[in-house]
């Protein structure tokens, strides 16, 4: 039987991953937020470029502990 490959159990895919962006600056003006940071240029395995396909970005939004009011009075 043919076949390709090395003898053995099957790989995982060989997933790269961007190291963390650095250099994060976030302001806000109103009801605008800017952020700005620093994109990776290699890998964490050091391979380079980058491998970037989105950035995702979260935030929350939490009130003030001094606006939250006893409900007792």
């Amino acid at each position: 039987m043919a076949g390709c490959g090395k003898k053995g159990p099957p790989l995982a895919p060989f997933a790269r991953v961007p190291r963390g962006a650095t250099g994060l600056v976030v302001s806000r003006t109103g009801d605008v937020v800017s952020i700005t940071f620093t994109i990776p240029s290699a890998n964490v395995d050091e391979s380079k470029p980058a491998d970037i396909g989105r950035v995702d970005v979260y935030a929350v939004t939490v009130m003030d502990p001094n606006d939250v009011r006893d409900p007792r009075g």
